[in-house]
C-alpha cells in the first residue's frame, strides 16, 4: 500500500507539471481536486492523501500561475479535504472522522503505521523485568482490529477494464529533482506572467 501511494503521488505531480501551458496544467488540478472530492465521498482517504500529497508537493506547489488558473471555488474543496486529513494534532480531524465513516472504506494506513510504531518502540515488552506487557498487547491489537473494521465491508463497484489495466500498469512517474526541475522550466522563479506560456 505505501509502495502504490508514494506511486500515485509521483504520478499526480508527473501529470500536473509536465505540460507546457499553464491552463492544462491548471485543468490538471481541477481534474484531481474534483478526483480527491469524489474519493472523500467513497471513504478512499488513501487516494484523497494521495492527491493532497501531490498537490502539496513542492515541485507542484511552487506553480503560481498554473495555481492562479485554478478557480477559487476548486481551492475551497482542496482546504476542506486538506482540513479533513490535516496531520495536525497527531491526525486528530482525521481520526474523528474514521470513527464516523460506514464501511467501505480505505483508510490511510500511515496513520496506523506511525501508531503501531509507537506503540513497538514507546513501551517494553515486560514489566518489572518478566510479567508480559498487557497494556501494549491491548493497544496494538485495539490499533489493528481498527484497520480490520475497514476489511470487512467491499465496495459495490462496476469493474471498469480500462481503469484496471491502467493501475496494473506501471504509473509514469518522475523523480522529485526531475520534477523541480521541470517545474522551475515552465515557471522560473521571479518570471513575470509575460514570460509564462499560458
Amino acid at each position: 500500500m505505501a509502495s502504490k501511494f508514494n506511486q500515485l503521488v509521483g504520478y499526480i505531480c508527473t501529470q500536473i507539471v509536465t505540460p507546457k501551458r499553464v491552463r492544462t496544467r491548471a485543468k490538471r488540478m481541477i481534474r484531481f481536486i474534483k478526483i480527491a472530492e469524489h474519493f472523500y465521498h467513497l471513504n478512499n482517504f488513501d487516494c484523497v492523501m494521495a492527491i493532497i500529497a501531490s498537490l502539496s508537493n513542492s515541485s507542484v506547489s511552487r506553480l503560481k500561475f498554473t495555481k492562479n488558473e485554478v478557480p477559487k471555488s476548486y481551492w475551497r474543496i482542496y482546504e476542506e479535504l486538506d482540513k479533513a486529513t490535516s496531520s495536525e494534532n497527531s491526525y486528530k480531524e482525521y481520526r474523528n472522522l474514521l470513527k464516523t465513516v460506514q464501511p467501505p472504506c480505505i483508510p490511510y494506513l500511515g496513520v496506523f503505521l506511525t501508531d503501531l510504531t509507537f506503540i513497538s518502540e514507546g513501551s517494553s515488552d515486560k514489566i518489572n523485568h518478566d510479567l508480559v506487557n498487557f497494556g501494549k498487547r491491548k493497544l496494538l491489537f485495539e490499533t489493528i482490529s481498527e484497520i480490520q473494521r475497514f476489511q470487512n465491508a467491499p465496495y459495490n463497484l462496476q469493474k471498469v477494464d480500462q481503469i484496471e489495466k491502467l493501475l496494473k500498469l506501471s504509473l509514469e512517474t518522475k523523480s522529485e529533482n526531475e520534477l523541480y526541475d521541470i517545474s522551475k522550466d515552465r515557471e522560473p522563479r521571479g518570471a513575470e506572467k509575460s514570460q509564462i506560456v499560458f
